[in-house]
């Protein structure tokens, strides 16, 4: 969540899909996994999408309405608790303006059954050296992973 410390910045990533689709390419994403940018939710927009959609990532602006909320939600999570499927894939965001990185690892290592990485590439290795991590200890891995953060820097 937002609300944590954020002890490393990166450059935002461009939220361009060509941009976007040579940087999951050059991490070793799925072969020919590719990007589109939707104009509107109205039907006429959607109707544009080409099909089929594998994911969605949102990018938006954090405000005190949403931060206010993930602290609601934070705080029902840990009174109530929480059961998350261990077939999930998910880590903290740490990494300030990482946002664009960390919703494509979410998209890439949760559709590894049906879009797998390349062999060998970096989100393989990644899922392979963080999938029994807890989603902190992830978020400190992506922290300390130098190849993400050179591409993200390049992208």
């Amino acid at each position: 969540m937002s609300t944590e410390k954020k002890s490393k910045q990166w450059l935002p990533l461009e939220a361009n899909p060509e941009v976007m689709a040579a940087y999951v390419e050059k991490l070793g994403g799925p072969s020919g996994a590719y990007f589109v940018d939707v104009m509107s939710t109205e039907d006429w927009a959607l109707e544009m999408i080409p099909r089929p959609v594998h994911a969605v990532l949102l990018l938006y602006p954090i405000k005190e309405a949403s931060e206010a909320y993930s602290k609601e939600e934070a705080d029902r999570i840990t009174k109530a608790g929480q059961t998350v499927s261990p077939n999930v894939w998910f880590t903290k965001q740490t990494i300030g303006n990482a946002c664009g990185t960390v919703g494509i690892l979410h998209t890439v290592l949760n559709l590894r059954g049906t879009l797998p990485p390349a062999r060998d590439g970096f989100f393989e290795r990644f899922y392979e050296k963080t999938r029994g991590m807890t989603p902190a200890e992830r978020a400190d891995a992506l922290e300390e992973n130098d190849e993400v953060e050179t591409a993200h820097s390049a992208a």
